[in-house]
């Protein structure tokens, strides 16, 4: 590895001085640079883990005379793109996407019902995109809208 700046510390919180001078494949085998030169082909927007955090990452060849001769990888830092992510919604989508139940419009009193509304709310309050996964339609429940129901 010819040059690990302060940015690339930053984000994969690792200290340069451990990665400086060193084989990538030894330091950061996860990245697989050397694939590039066999391929021939960049990889662009791969989402790769470092230690415990994932970063985004951009791995091209370095070409001279048309020939590949290294390879440079850039990191992003996943936290940084979701703060975007969010702001382009805010920006394109600012009244489009209204939630159509609310929490009072779930049927149900159990403790679990309960939890889960408490913990939705928690949820809500954030501002950040979330994937709720489950069963579409449950027995009491809320059944969510489909275009192709009349």
């Amino acid at each position: 590895m010819i040059i690990f700046n302060p940015v690339a510390e930053s984000i994969t919180r690792i200290n340069r001085n451990q990665v400086q001078g060193r084989k990538i494949e030894e330091t950061l085998p996860q990245l697989k640079l050397g694939r590039l030169l066999t391929t021939g082909k960049d990889e662009l927007g791969q989402v790769i883990k470092v230690g415990r955090i994932h970063i985004l990452c951009n791995k091209v060849l370095i070409r001279l005379t048309g020939s590949p001769v290294g390879a440079v990888a850039t990191f992003q830092d996943i936290g940084k793109i979701q703060q975007w992510e969010a702001s382009i919604r805010k920006t394109i989508y600012p009244e489009e996407h209204r939630a159509v139940f609310t929490f009072e419009d779930i049927v149900g009193s159990s403790s679990q019902i309960r939890q889960c509304i408490s913990i939705a709310e928690q949820y809500a309050a954030l501002d950040s995109s979330i994937l709720i996964s489950g069963k579409p339609e449950r027995k009491g429940g809320v059944r969510p809208e489909h275009p192709q129901r009349k």
